[in-house]
């Protein structure tokens, strides 16, 4: 995937992407989320966007919510998050790579590009391809656009 660079006295620099930090979005075993459990769950979808890693969620009520690792099959990963309360920092499945294209979610999208939608209803889906591309850093797929521009539209339009 190609980074957007620019020259600095001379040296070329590369651009850091949006995603960068995502990778290290739970960072506090005392963290708070001000915007609640959804909060979290939108947080969480972006470290696995950044990550790679796949998490199931194991409880989930207005509350509180519990999601374990799931990225290999027959290895139990220690890594968990339970509503902020525990977190268990490192994974321990080894797993850690990158997804060429991960699967990402409506409220994610709709998350991420909702002002850029609201101000330019006409936006196309390789727009925002383009966007999650150059300056998330992440590759996505056409139809996960569409979905979330769906969705978008969908929502704006009952409000």
């Amino acid at each position: 995937m190609a980074k957007k660079s620019y020259i600095v006295e001379g040296n070329e620099v590369a651009k850091s992407s949006i995603s960068d930090s995502w990778a290290n979005i739970f960072d506090d075993t005392h963290q708070f989320f001000h915007g609640g459990v959804e909060s979290v769950r939108i947080a969480l979808d972006k470290y696995c966007l950044r990550t790679g890693y796949k998490l199931k969620k194991v409880k989930n009520d207005l509350s509180r919510s519990t999601y374990k690792c799931i990225s290999k099959p027959n290895f139990e990963c220690l890594w968990r998050l339970h509503s902020i309360k525990q977190y268990v920092k490192r994974h321990t499945c080894g797993v850690g790579m990158r997804v060429r294209s991960p699967t990402v979610k409506k409220r994610t999208i709709d998350h991420m590009i909702h002002e850029r939608v609201m101000h330019n209803p006409l936006i196309k889906a390789h727009d925002i391809i383009d966007y999650f591309k150059l300056d998330v850093g992440v590759n996505i797929k056409y139809h996960h656009v569409y979905n979330g521009l769906e969705y978008i539209h969908k929502h704006a339009s009952n409000t």
